[in-house]
């Protein structure tokens, strides 16, 4: 009875050795498929630059001349292009913006980006120039600005800025008493 255990245990210890685990298998089948698609993949460009080399040997010297052409003007429209998204300073991302079929399309479109660059930078000066009055009122009333908008962020800042006010209206008992509240803040 013990002869047929061992025979047993050695039997299932030799099998557990020789399969393959799961994560094994899965490697095995990616590394084929790879290998099957890298050889596809490699083989439909090897035909691809064959056909191109065939098209070009078919070309007529006219349509060689033409294609050659077109090619240039295209490169030379990106050139343009480039020119144009340097001047006005717009990084890789936004340069694509500036593209066209001919040179007044690329000016044409550049001077648009321009247009409405200048028109938002307009807008947000406007909108600081009224945020900076706003402040300039409050601080001049003497109230403190609202949080997050140039309001102190410590007392010690809060009793200043009460006290500059002060001065300005020219209320010397408040700028006493203010700074004696200012002296009294621990550092």
């Amino acid at each position: 009875m013990a002869e047929i255990k061992e025979g047993l245990e050695e039997i299932q210890t030799t099998q557990t050795e020789t399969q393959p685990t799961i994560e094994e298998l899965r490697a095995q089948i990616k590394e084929e498929l790879e290998g099957k698609y890298k050889n596809e993949i490699s083989t439909r460009d090897q035909k691809l630059t064959q056909y191109q080399k065939d098209l070009k040997a078919k070309m007529s010297d006219e349509e060689r001349i033409k294609a050659e052409a077109e090619a240039e003007r295209k490169e030379w429209l990106e050139d343009i292009a480039k020119t144009k998204a340097d001047s006005l300073g717009l990084d890789e991302k936004h340069s694509a913006l500036i593209k066209g079929n001919s040179k007044d399309e690329i000016n044409a479109n550049a001077e648009l980006i321009k247009s409405y660059r200048d028109s938002v930078v307009k807008d947000l000066e406007k909108q600081l120039k009224a945020k900076d009055e706003e402040l300039n009122i409050l601080k001049a009333n003497g109230t403190p600005p609202p949080a997050g908008q140039g309001a102190p962020s410590s007392e010690r800042e809060r009793l200043i800025s009460l006290y500059n006010a002060a001065e300005i209206k020219g209320d010397g008992q408040a700028m006493f008493a203010l700074k004696e509240q200012i002296q009294k803040l621990p550092k």
